[in-house]
C-alpha cells in the first residue's frame, strides 16, 4: 500500500520553539445513550511505542508537520471519557484493564490508527475480552470528527462486552501486560535465536516462526551483500532466480535478509529486535510503516516530507511484519 515517509528535521530549539503554536486534540464528550455498563471500574495501561504526542499536523500554510498533543495524558483523558459516559447508568461490579497500544492522528494525511486490548479482571488474572487494530482514512478537515466518532464507538462496545466468556483459555498478569511487547516477542521463534534457519521465507507467518518454505537454494552474494536468490538447477532445466517481490526474507545460516523493495537488506539482531536499513522512494509502494513511531526527537522539533530517494533505519513490527520508520540514515 501507498505511504508518505518522513524525516527528521532538527532545527535550533530555541527559534523553533519560540516560533511554533503548540497544536492540541480536543475529545469530544460521548453523546451516544448507553443504557448500562458490565464494569464499573476502568483502569488503563499505556503501551505506546511513542507518548509524548498523539499525532502530527501541518504547520499552517508550510509545506512541515508539527506534534499534535493532548492537555493531559491519553489514558487520563480516555478514563475521563469512559466514566462520563457511565456515570449515571447502572454498572456491574466488575473491573476492566484497557491497554492503548496504539493512537495516532495524521492530520496531514487523514489518518488515524488506533489498537487497543481489553482485559476482564478476575482476582489477580486478567482475561482478554476485546481487541481493536485498525486505520480509518478520512479528509484531512474532518478527521478530527472521525476520530470522535471512533472513540465513541470503541466505549459503546466495551460496555456492552459480554464478560460470561471472560475465563476462558489463559489468563496473563498485570506485569505481562506492562511489558507485553517483549512477552510477545519471547513466544516468537526467531526472535530468540542469533540467526534465522537457513532457508527462503515467502511469508511473515514462516519467518517469525523460523520455519523457512524452501531449504534448497542458490544464491548470489558479496560478503554480507545479497543480490539475487536462485532455485537450484533440476536436470536439463538452469537456475531460476526467485523474484524479490514474492518472498519475505532469506538466510544463509550465518546472515539473513529482508527482501525490501529495491534491495535485500541485512537484519541486524539487537536484543529481540531486528534492524535494518533500506532505500525508501516518496509514494513508495511498499507495506505500510505506521506513522505513530515516527520519532521528533524534541518537542517542536520539524519534519519535512523526504526527499526523492533516501536510505532510511526501520525496525521490524514483530506483530505484522510490517517496517517501524526510525530515522533517516547516512546517504550511501
Amino acid at each position: 500500500m501507498r505511504i508518505v515517509f518522513y524525516f527528521l528535521l532538527c532545527l535550533s530549539i530555541g527559534i523553533e520553539s519560540s516560533s511554533q503554536k503548540a497544536e492540541y486534540f480536543q475529545f469530544s464528550i460521548p453523546t451516544k445513550k448507553i443504557s448500562y455498563s458490565v464494569f464499573d471500574t476502568a483502569e488503563f495501561i499505556d503501551t505506546r511505542l511513542t507518548q509524548d504526542h498523539v499525532g502530527i499536523k501541518r504547520d499552517g500554510d508550510r509545506d512541515r508537520l508539527v506534534p499534535v498533543w493532548l492537555h493531559a495524558p491519553l489514558v487520563v483523558e480516555l478514563k475521563a471519557l469512559i466514566d462520563s459516559a457511565i456515570k449515571t447508568v447502572p454498572q456491574q461490579p466488575n473491573t476492566l484493564l484497557i491497554n492503548v497500544r496504539k493512537f495516532f492522528i495524521s492530520q496531514y494525511t487523514g489518518r488515524f490508527e488506533f489498537q487497543v486490548e481489553c482485559y476482564s479482571k478476575w482476582e489477580d488474572g486478567y482475561w482478554m475480552v476485546y481487541q481493536l487494530d485498525s486505520f480509518y482514512k478520512s479528509l484531512p478537515r474532518e478527521l478530527n470528527k472521525k476520530v470522535n466518532e471512533v472513540v465513541e464507538a470503541f466505549i459503546y462496545s466495551i460496555v456492552r462486552l459480554d464478560l460470561s466468556k471472560t475465563r476462558r483459555g489463559k489468563a496473563v498478569s498485570y506485569d505481562y501486560i506492562s511489558n507485553i511487547d517483549i512477552n510477545e516477542k519471547k513466544a516468537l521463534p526467531v526472535f530468540n535465536v542469533k540467526t534465522a534457519t537457513r532457508g527462503v521465507y515467502y511469508t511473515y507467518e514462516e519467518f517469525k516462526n523460523n520455519i523457512p518454505r524452501v531449504t534448497m537454494f542458490n544464491m548470489a552474494k558479496r560478503g554480507n551483500k545479497l543480490n539475487s536468490v536462485f532455485r537450484p538447477p533440476v536436470g536439463n532445466k538452469l537456475a531460476k532466480k526467485i523474484p524479490r517481490d514474492s518472498i519475505y526474507a532469506v538466510s544463509d545460516g550465518e546472515y539473513t535478509w529482508l527482501a525490501a523493495p529495491h534491495e535485500y537488506a541485512l537484519l541486524n539482531k539487537r536484543g529481540l529486535d531486528f534492524f535494518f536499513s533500506a532505500t525508501a522512494y516518496e509514494n513508495n509502494k511498499i507495506e505500510e510503516v505506521s506513522l505513530s513511531f515516527l520519532f521528533f526527537g524534541l518537542p517542536g522539533v520539524l519534519v519535512a516530507a523526504i526527499p526523492r530517494r533516501a536510505m532510511y533505519e526501520f525496525r521490524l513490527n514483530h506483530i505484522n511484519g510490517k517496517y517501524i520508520l526510525l530515522r533517516r540514515a547516512a546517504d550511501r
